[in-house]
């Protein structure tokens, strides 16, 4: 749904002449700009829409390749907000966003102390997966003789680790 909330907000704009936008996806795959691009382009193709709508978003709208690296969850329960802010959440004190440099030059968006622009983020999202593959890694060779199975995560488009399935004795 997001994918074609995302064309019609494009396609709108493209109708109305107006300029392209800047799209940063946060999808934890690789070259997740790229992907969102050809998603959006395929989904177009399907409509039917013109080509000069496909050249409008090759030249008008940029799409920057990130990785974001912060964990991010619920709020603890005993919090005084918890019981009337639903969107209360606790984020670890790291964080980076690593955002590509968009190749048509194309200056900053904007700044904060956890952006990093770097030339391409293929050396952030590999360190990542290999710390994820560590600590999987690892949580096999602890909980190896009490695992159950294993399977592969396929709800990315790109599967990168294995996803342990622990079951108690």
């Amino acid at each position: 749904m997001l994918f074609r909330s995302l064309l019609q907000v494009l396609w709108a704009r493209f109708e109305a002449g107006q300029s392209g936008v800047t799209i940063i996806p946060c999808e934890l795959i690789e070259h997740n700009a790229v992907v969102l691009r050809g998603i959006v382009e395929q989904l177009a193709g399907g409509w039917n829409l013109p080509a000069a709508f496909g050249d409008w978003l090759s030249r008008e709208c940029v799409w920057v390749e990130n990785l974001v690296d912060c964990i991010v969850t619920p709020g603890p329960a005993d919090h005084p907000l918890s019981s009337s802010d639903p969107l209360l959440v606790t984020a670890e004190p790291y964080m980076l966003w690593a955002l590509a440099r968009p190749a048509n030059g194309e200056g900053r968006l904007f700044e904060h102390p956890a952006i990093q622009w770097v030339d391409s983020v293929d050396p952030y999202y590999l360190r990542k997966v290999r710390i994820l593959n560590g600590l999987h890694t690892a949580m096999a060779a602890k909980f190896g003789p009490d695992r159950k199975s294993t399977r592969l995560n396929s709800s990315h488009l790109v599967i990168s680790y294995a996803v342990f399935c622990l079951k108690k004795k």
